[in-house]
């Protein structure tokens, strides 16, 4: 059976140690109960791999590491089929400086047989790691088993998440127990396999990105360039019009999708201005979707018309975050289209800047 204690908020706990593979195990508090998971780094983002039963239907996680504490977020997806129990979380803030171990750590076939020998990595309470001695007692094409060797050793709460290694390799992450002492794994060659084709496909958005709390500080960066809006989408109500994106309040832009938004905003002052970046930032646990497929373009006409020249595109991270910066391009319009959005439902943005 699964382990599946009931807890409303994702914690996160670095291990203490610094260095090695298993100094990547993390112990988790999620909407599904106490769990572990661990950190893999690609393309300049730092991401957790988890049981997708572990962190339930919860968006989101805070973060924290071992002293010296680190904090951070994690929002968490489950982009996997159904019955590959794995999700998937992009980790922000102070905490990414803690991951270190590569995602091709995991690629690789590793030789298991029954008999061999293991360690299951996890946390103590405290934040000190804990190594449990194992011994294979099955190893199939997809998950394997594995089996405590110590008399003291049993299933305890929170496995779920926990990597086996094999030497300093990690080898499986465990999904569920199987009596009292043993418990089985999701071999790690799947668990690369999953990942880096979901990272390949929508990691350089994160990367590009900013963590949420930078996002907030944009102003104190550079200046903006105030801009007016002159075409979007209908809102849902003149709560929720397109110009309060263009200020900071609590109020958002939210619009129903019926086809690609292509919002027009012209920007303010005499001529065309340089334009270097472009971010449109949602909250995500602001209740709408999420944008996903953003495309920004440019004109430098006076009335905005002809082909317009591309400036940025790519997908919103989970996080609420597309932040694009490039070399300065001349505009006096500037083109944002929404094509698609995460989920089904109205679409919501708190905040779209220019500088």
């Amino acid at each position: 059976m699964k382990i599946l204690p009931s807890a409303a908020i994702l914690t996160v706990f670095l291990a203490c140690a610094t260095t090695g593979a298993s100094a990547q195990t993390v112990a988790l508090r999620g909407g599904g109960g106490e769990g572990h998971g661990l950190m893999i780094r690609s393309g300049g983002a730092c991401y957790l791999l988890t049981p997708r039963h572990v962190v339930g239907e919860a968006p989101a996680a805070s973060a924290r590491s071992a002293a010296p504490v680190a904090t951070g977020r994690a929002f968490v997806e489950r982009p996997f089929w159904e019955g590959m129990d794995l999700a998937i979380g992009v980790l922000r803030g102070a905490l990414e400086a803690r991951c270190e171990l590569g995602l091709q750590a995991l690629a690789g076939e590793t030789r298991l047989e029954a008999g061999g020998a293991g360690e299951l990595v996890s946390l103590r309470p405290s934040g000190e790691v804990e190594r449990r001695p194992m011994r294979v007692s099955d190893s199939g094409y997809l998950t394997l088993e594995a089996e405590f060797t110590r008399p003291e050793d049993e299933v305890f709460e929170g496995i779920s998440g926990s990597f086996l290694f094999i030497g300093a390799r990690p080898a499986g992450m465990a999904i569920e127990a199987l009596g009292q002492r043993s418990a089985r794994f999701i071999r790690v060659e799947e668990i690369h396999a999953a990942a880096a084709r979901w990272i390949g496909r929508r990691g350089a958005v994160f990367t590009q990105s900013v963590a949420p709390e930078e996002a907030a500080g944009l102003e104190a960066r550079a200046p903006e360039l105030e801009a007016r809006p002159e075409r979007a989408a209908p809102a849902l109500s003149a709560a929720f019009a397109v110009a309060n994106a263009l200020k900071d309040g609590p109020q958002a832009y939210v619009f129903a999708p019926q086809g690609p938004n292509r919002m027009a905003f012209r920007l303010e002052g005499e001529g065309a201005r340089s334009l270097t970046r472009a971010a449109i930032m949602t909250d995500p646990e602001g209740g709408h979707a999420l944008p996903r497929a953003i495309l920004v373009e440019v004109s430098s006409r006076e009335d905005g018309g002809g082909a317009p020249r591309f400036f940025a595109s790519g997908n919103m991270g989970p996080d609420g975050v597309f932040d694009q910066k490039r070399s300065p391009v001349l505009a006096r319009w500037v083109f944002v289209t929404i094509s698609s959005a995460w989920t089904e439902g109205p679409v919501r943005i708190d905040r779209i800047r220019f500088e």
